[in-house]
């Protein structure tokens, strides 16, 4: 039976959201990495020295949110803070060797999960999506909302 929320955007982003986070989680248990902590090893390996406010504004998580996260990922050896060298309040995050090799070992499953759910799209179609899905955040952004209120 269909509802009022199967043709709702907000629904319809979200079902897929879910469930990309869902494959990902089973994808990378063996490794007992979530799709957070995921998402985080990637942008830090991306960003090496990058700071917890910047990983906050850059992924729209908030700050409490993200400091369980890194504090997860450092109980398990794969991030490291240092000492920012002008702001002596922030630290900075750098991937450790173990990860390192870990953010090399799911590189291809990550891919794989991507590729999968993208299975029969146009990659023009593709860009097309993401610019109308940045456009409505940009037109929902401008009406003054932060993300992480």
């Amino acid at each position: 039976m269909q509802t009022i929320f199967d043709d709702s955007l907000g629904f319809v982003i979200n079902k897929v959201n879910l469930r990309l986070k869902a494959e990902l989680f089973r994808s990378a248990r063996a490794y007992d990495v979530t799709a957070e902590q995921w998402g985080i090893l990637n942008f830090v390996a991306a960003s090496q020295g990058v700071t917890q406010a910047e990983l906050s504004d850059r992924t729209l998580k908030d700050k409490p949110n993200i400091n369980r996260i890194v504090e997860r990922l450092m109980a398990k050896g794969l991030l490291e803070k240092w000492p920012h060298p002008i702001d002596r309040r922030a630290h900075r995050l750098y991937l450790t060797e173990a990860g390192e090799a870990l953010h090399l070992r799911l590189m291809p499953i990550v891919s794989a999960v991507l590729a999968d759910a993208t299975a029969g799209i146009a990659q023009e179609e593709l860009t097309q999506m993401k610019a109308t899905l940045d456009k409505i955040y940009r037109n929902l952004e401008s009406r003054g909302m932060n993300v992480c209120e």
